[in-house]
């Protein structure tokens, strides 16, 4: 490889990498977010109607499934700047 291919390649995954840690950053804030909400839940859970918690449950099944699409899809992008998947 010349110069300038390795210095392209250097850059992309670089950008990879840095496009691959702030989506980290951002599921784990989110996570962060969800696990102090349903902590706060399951403290006032008592206070609640059996269709409120049975609501707010299912909202918080999908918050965690969203977060989870969206990390396995960032990975995927990430692996796809790497040149690992097509």
């Amino acid at each position: 490889m010349s110069k300038t291919q390795d210095k392209k390649l250097q850059r992309r995954i670089e950008q990879a990498e840095f496009l691959w840690e702030r989506a980290q950053v951002k599921a784990a804030s989110a996570q962060s977010v969800l696990d102090y909400m349903v902590e706060q839940f399951n403290k006032f859970k008592e206070e609640l109607t059996p269709e409120q918690i049975t609501s707010t449950e299912e909202q918080i099944a999908l918050r965690q499934k969203e977060i989870e699409e969206f990390i396995m899809g960032e990975k995927t992008e990430y692996e796809k700047r790497l040149g690992i998947v097509k």
